[in-house]
């Protein structure tokens, strides 16, 4: 008992004297912890002082922490603290008295003598001691100065609003009111939440994410720099088209009651004015069209092939007989025309056939000379052989004539034949087709014509 006093006695009177010198640690942290010492509050002190040597490493720190939980009584702690000692700095000025205080402290302890253990002293945030349950503890309740009032390291998410956060709910959560970067879940925060689509921490149309939060782009709700309206939907003829132009005719989006819809206004295009296809009856005079009443009939001034109501012009009307206008001209000639080739290509297949028969027909006399020598072989051999001979020569050029030009013109004419009659029929057919029908005596429909 005497020992462990006059140990505390020492502690005490070295603990009470040192003035704070930098690189002792926080000195307010010094002062509580050699304060504890000195009122005899020896578990207490143990944990500062241990708190002490965390923040600025020192052979002294750990050693007075051995020391006053030694006083304390605590064989088992103080034992271990002096073995921190000699383990943690070798070379300390005391660490032979050390190292006879842990074989005292080992021969207690094995004879199980382990003296009294310091309770668990309740611990408060602010005392300099971390505890379990706390991130940190520097001494006091201040946030923001990287350890919280609530013993927690200064970050979004501890439930410490400080600095620059305009929230902390205790989270990293998106979306609960409070975001990840500790500020009110809101468009233009920078984090997203449901159900934006998109947060670039501004309210700033065009770049990309628009007010709202929504994406940049045509359907969005929020008119850009090249739309002319957004009603928030693709959705053509609602006034707002899905392009983003105003419903109507001309703007590249197809809506009920057009034809078509190419963008622009002119005509003869494919598409034209009035959103209608390019083509004779839309109503718009085009290239080729001499008038357009948007309608195919006939005799109303301008008819189905867009060409004014009257004579000449290819479309028999009322009061009309026949139409001779410069279409059924073109036919009729085309009839003509065909006819006449037709009939030339027939006739050239009947010359074609006529030159490539001719060696066909050496070829036949060719052989019938040489029946004719084999007859008379009984009464002149010399002769008859002579003969034949000659024949035989005669065939084979006739054979090799027929090759080379007797075959193949004889195919060209059949050939000839067949086109010659397609044009002839097709070209009699539109010629007939074509042509004024018959004027009928006496017909009342007649128009008596005085010169």
């Amino acid at each position: 008992m005497l020992e462990a006093l006059a140990a505390v006695f020492g502690l005490v009177a070295a603990a009470g004297a040192p003035p704070a010198r930098p690189g002792d640690g926080p000195p307010d942290l010094v002062a509580k912890a050699y304060a504890a010492a000195e009122e005899a509050r020896y578990c207490d002190a143990v944990p500062l002082f241990l708190a002490l040597h965390g923040r600025a490493p020192q052979a002294k720190h750990l050693y007075r922490a051995a020391e006053v939980a030694y006083a304390a009584r605590d064989h088992r702690m103080a034992l271990d603290l002096y073995r921190s000692v000699l383990a943690a700095y070798p070379t300390f000025e005391k660490a032979r008295s050390v190292a006879d205080k842990v074989k005292q402290l080992e021969q207690l302890t094995g004879k199980g003598e382990l003296g009294e253990v310091c309770p668990e002293p309740a611990r408060e945030c602010g005392d300099w001691v971390v505890v379990p349950g706390e991130q940190c503890d520097d001494g006091n309740l201040a946030d923001g100065d990287a350890c919280d009032g609530n013993c927690t390291l200064s970050s979004c998410g501890n439930g410490v609003r400080a600095g620059a956060e305009a929230c902390d709910d205790g989270n990293l959560q998106d979306g609960d009111g409070c975001d990840a970067n500790c500020t009110p879940s809101s468009c233009g925060n920078g984090i997203v939440a449901p159900p934006e689509q998109c947060d670039d921490g501004n309210q700033v149309d065009g770049d990309g994410c628009d007010r709202g939060c929504v994406y940049s782009g045509c359907g969005n709700g929020v008119l850009g720099a090249d739309e002319e309206c957004d009603d928030g939907n693709a959705k053509n003829g609602d006034g707002c088209d899905r392009n983003c132009t105003r419903s109507r005719c001309g703007n590249g989006a197809l809506q009920s009651g057009e034809e078509c819809d190419d963008g622009d206004s002119e005509d003869g295009d494919g598409c034209d004015a009035g959103c209608r296809s390019t083509r004779c009856g839309n109503g718009v005079v085009t290239a080729g069209e001499r008038c357009d009443d948007g309608n195919l009939t006939d005799g109303d001034g301008c008819d189905s092939n867009c060409t004014p109501t009257g004579c000449g012009n290819g479309i028999v009307t009322e009061g009309e007989r026949c139409e001779d206008g410069a279409a059924d001209e073109g036919m009729v000639l085309l009839g003509g025309g065909l006819t006449f080739a037709g009939a030339a290509l027939t006739a050239s297949s009947l010359v074609l056939a006529g030159f490539g028969a001719v060696p066909a027909l050496d070829h036949t006399a060719a052989a019938a000379a040489i029946e004719e020598a084999e007859g008379r072989a009984d009464q002149d051999l010399d002769g008859a052989l002579e003969d034949a001979r000659t024949a035989q020569t005669m065939a084979a050029e006739a054979n090799r004539r027929w090759l080379s030009y007797g075959a193949p013109l004889m195919v060209t004419a059949a050939a000839s034949l067949l086109v010659g009659v397609a044009l002839g029929t097709t070209g009699i057919w539109l010629w007939t087709e074509h042509a004024p029908p018959p004027m009928t005596p006496g017909d009342p429909k007649d128009e008596e014509r005085i010169p």
